[in-house]
């Protein structure tokens, strides 16, 4: 037994207690209940407090249409006011304009049998018209004339020089040595490749016919410079190549490339970042 209360009297001072704490055990349930009765009471309390602000607010609006109306029967009373006033102005302007054409009926009446009878000047203005429109058609029919025979004489003057133009252009064309052949110009001047127009051409065709032409006009420089190199596919590049080798040229091709292993001169912000071209000759 003394060995026991030993024991319990250990357990009893390890043991915490707590002062504050009720002596019985709460029910959870009831304080549910109890939070429902409150939340219920405040949103009555709540809506109560809603309903009589949304009231003092209908009595707001209520008032506000009220002044509403109020103003604007000032307004239309104003409004009455001016029409009154624009009456009686208008009564005055009345009685003016009465005495007015009373006068003017008074002399009227003076000249009812003394009316010009314009009849015959109209007749007279009527013909004149077809007259005078009889005189501008022949004028204008002689006028035309004249201007049909000045325009058939320089028709036939331009035809003249336009058949001596086109056979000047045919003994140029005929005697004309083309950088590619196949590659000629036609009577109005438009540049051809095989009898196909020049920007109707594939643009592998357009590609060497520009290559020909300009290696033709540069047989000392040997030099060419193709821009917009990016557009060019592989095939593209090989003709370029193969033309450039055949001829013994060098053509330098301008690209945007993203890999400097690409290219031969490597340009990046207007400086020559790197040059194969110098590296081969060195090494």
């Amino acid at each position: 037994v003394g060995r026991d209360l030993k024991d319990a009297e250990a357990q009893l001072k390890a043991m915490t207690t707590f002062p504050e704490a009720p002596e019985d055990l709460i029910v959870v349930q009831d304080l549910i209940e109890r939070l429902e009765k409150a939340e219920q009471t405040n949103r009555a309390i709540e809506k109560t407090i809603n309903d009589a602000h949304d009231a003092e607010g209908a009595v707001i609006a209520v008032d506000d249409k009220i002044k509403g109306h109020e103003s604007e029967i000032a307004r239309l009373q104003q409004q009455i006011d001016e029409k009154r006033r624009m009456i009686e102005d208008l009564k005055e302007t009345r009685g003016a304009a009465v005495a007015k054409s009373t006068a003017l009926k008074q002399r009227a009446a003076q000249f009812t049998d003394k009316r010009i009878d314009t009849a015959p000047i109209k007749t007279q203005i009527s013909q004149a018209d077809t007259t005078n429109e009889m005189v501008r058609q022949n004028q204008l029919y002689a006028l035309q004339g004249s201007r049909c025979d000045t325009l058939v004489e320089r028709r036939d003057e331009i035809q003249l020089r336009m058949d001596k133009i086109q056979e000047d252009i045919a003994e140029m064309f005929g005697t004309a040595k083309f950088p590619i052949e196949g590659l000629s110009v036609d009577s109005l001047g438009s540049v051809t490749y095989k009898d196909v127009p020049f920007e109707q051409c594939s643009s592998a065709e357009q590609l060497r016919v520009s290559i020909a032409m300009g290696m033709t006009m540069n047989p000392d420089f040997r030099v060419l410079l193709i821009r917009d190199g990016s557009l060019m596919d592989s095939r593209s590049m090989k003709t370029v190549a193969d033309m450039a080798a055949a001829h013994d040229f060098q053509v330098f091709v301008e690209k945007v490339c993203e890999d400097a292993g690409e290219c031969t001169v490597l340009i990046e912000d207007g400086e020559i970042a790197a040059n194969s071209l110098e590296k081969a000759a060195t090494e």
